[in-house]
C-alpha cells in the first residue's frame, strides 16, 4: 500500500492512498452517523441517497444485478424518512437506456417510474426507449 498521513496536534489532517487507520470519533449522544468502507455501507442508513448521488452510483455499476441494487438503494434509503425520491425523464431514461434486455429495461421502470416527476414527458422517452412491440407494455406499467 502506499499511504500518505498528515496529524497535526493530533488531529488527522491529510489522509492519501490505501491506508489502515484507526479512528476515534467523538459524537454527541443519539447522533446518527453511517459507516462505509470502500463504498459499502456498514451500519443503517439515515440519509437519503440524492438522485445526483444515484446516478453517480448507477454509473459506477456495470451488472444488471449491480444496477437493480443501485435502484434498490436509491429507493430504500427513502424508507423511515417523510420524503420521497424524485427522478426526471431524461434521468430515467439514462437508467432505462443502459440496460440490453427489455425485460431489465422493464424490472428498472418499475421501480422507478412511481417518483417520476415530469411525467407528461415520460410518453415520448418510452417511444425512444423501447421497440413498438415493448412500448405498450412500458405503458401499461407506468399507467399511460
Amino acid at each position: 500500500y502506499q499511504c500518505s498521513k498528515r496529524i497535526t496536534n493530533g488531529n488527522l489532517v491529510e489522509l492519501d492512498g490505501g491506508c489502515y487507520v484507526r479512528v476515534q470519533i467523538v459524537l454527541p449522544e443519539g447522533a446518527q452517523v453511517e459507516v462505509y468502507n470502500i463504498r459499502k455501507l456498514l451500519t443503517n442508513r439515515f440519509f437519503s441517497v440524492d438522485t445526483v448521488t444515484f446516478m453517480r452510483n448507477f454509473e459506477e455499476v456495470n451488472t444488471v444485478n449491480d444496477k437493480v441494487a443501485a435502484i434498490d438503494d436509491f429507493i430504500n434509503s427513502y424508507v423511515g424518512t417523510n420524503s420521497s425520491p424524485t427522478i426526471y425523464t431524461r434521468q430515467l431514461q439514462q437508467v432505462l437506456e443502459s440496460f440490453m434486455s427489455a425485460n431489465d429495461k422493464f424490472v428498472a421502470l418499475r421501480k422507478l417510474h412511481p417518483y417520476v416527476v415530469d411525467r407528461e414527458r415520460l410518453s415520448n422517452m418510452i417511444d425512444s426507449v423501447f421497440s413498438f412491440r415493448d412500448a405498450a407494455e412500458a405503458r401499461r406499467i407506468v399507467q399511460l
